[in-house]
């Protein structure tokens, strides 16, 4: 695989900001001591909810994956403690190879 290069969405002046940054770094970095709950579809993995404990007393986190044809398109990670909002839209070159994913965060 190349490089894959993160381009601003142009409409939106979005992008790669310290914001963004920090909302996908909480969510990945999420303690191993919450619970996860994953949502398939038809057998895809279509949504990631992160929860304070097993209970799922608090929803922390929701992600939700897109597909076109299969193909993964779209990620949308909500931070639900401000309902922040970050979304990605992947593009791929005509040979299945990832071209770019623009980044908006609302």
């Amino acid at each position: 695989m190349g490089i894959v290069r993160i381009e601003p969405n142009e409409s939106s002046g979005g992008g790669l900001t310290i914001a963004n940054l920090e909302l996908e770094f909480s969510y990945s970095n999420s303690s191993p001591d919450y619970f996860k709950e994953l949502t398939y579809t038809e057998g895809i993995l279509t949504n990631i909810s992160i929860y304070s404990d097993e209970n799922k007393t608090t929803k922390l986190f929701d992600k939700e994956l897109t597909y076109t044809e299969g193909i993964l398109s779209g990620i949308v990670i909500t931070r639900m403690s401000d309902e922040t909002i970050l979304t990605k839209s992947l593009e791929y070159n005509i040979d299945g190879s990832l071209k770019s994913i623009s980044t908006i965060q609302s």
